[in-house]
């Protein structure tokens, strides 16, 4: 069974843009990037898209036990998400929520996956990437909480997307990619799939 419409992010499988100037700029963006696709991190996996994973706690460890441990998660997203976005640099912030709380910046639209999934309402805003301004969504995402967020740079396109475990980059080329692995090779997994 395939996802069920039921707001304007998505019309018959493809987004459709909005009329609002920050929801209409990002949603013609993501149609000519991502026409097909969700703006979740795991979806966009399933794409053709160059991506590559980081692991957000040494040995894999998916959530932090301590403060040690936040401050690591914290180093690495922030180091990461320079790293792809640059300092500075103009970004669309995707929120995806799929409780009852109001999401930060201006509605996008809902979807629906799966008859009893839940339902993810899509918020987005524009601001720069700076390092550290962001460390109580991404940390709030670490823990599993109930919204995901994805940073994606207005200007590469360059999608920087946390989850509770990790980071997974969508960098614009696969020579993006291979940079991010040899600078940052100890947060590799060891898997063949890398996950």
């Amino acid at each position: 069974m395939g996802g069920k419409l039921l707001s304007p992010l998505y019309r018959g499988g493809m987004l459709r843009p909005s009329s609002e100037a920050t929801q209409g700029s990002f949603l013609k963006h993501w149609i000519r990037a991502h026409p097909e696709v969700e703006p979740m991190g795991w979806k966009l996996r399933e794409t053709a898209v160059p991506w590559v994973r980081f692991h957000a706690l040494p040995g894999a460890k998916r959530y932090a036990e301590n403060a040690a441990e936040r401050a690591i998660i914290l180093s690495r997203a922030n180091a990461l998400g320079t790293a792809l976005l640059s300092a500075g640099m103009l970004c669309w912030i995707v929120q995806a929520r799929a409780d009852e709380a109001e999401g930060h910046g201006e509605f996008i639209g809902s979807y629906e996956e799966e008859e009893y999934e839940p339902v993810w309402r899509y918020y987005v805003r524009e601001q720069e990437w700076i390092s550290g301004a962001f460390d109580a969504e991404i940390a709030a995402v670490a823990d599993d909480g109930p919204a995901y967020v994805l940073w994606i740079s207005r200007e590469t396109g360059g999608i920087f997307a946390p989850y509770d475990g990790g980071f997974d980059l969508f960098p614009s080329s696969d020579g993006d990619v291979e940079h991010l692995r040899t600078t940052y090779r100890d947060w590799l997994s060891d898997r063949e799939d890398g996950l």
